[in-house]
């Protein structure tokens, strides 16, 4: 059985609006790995985590999450 693994996520959420159907969500970075999970880097993560929104219809911030074989869950 593989191992469930509890980490902290940089996660982008966006959509149009206030309904479930516009919104997406990105994990940019697993900061408990150092890993890349998107076509962010890290310095473009940390801005992000930085600023908090982008003006625009994006906020980011720290999350917890798992990854089990090789899937991130987060909790939205």
């Amino acid at each position: 059985m593989e191992e469930v693994q509890e980490v902290e996520l940089a996660v982008r959420i966006s959509g149009d609006y206030a309904a479930w159907h516009e919104i997406s969500h990105t994990i940019m970075w697993d900061y408990t790995n150092d890993i890349k999970t998107g076509y962010h880097s890290k310095e473009e993560t940390e801005e992000a985590l930085e600023e908090g929104h982008d003006r625009d219809y994006s906020d980011c911030q720290m999350m917890n999450g798992i990854l089990y074989k090789g899937k991130y869950y987060v909790n939205l």
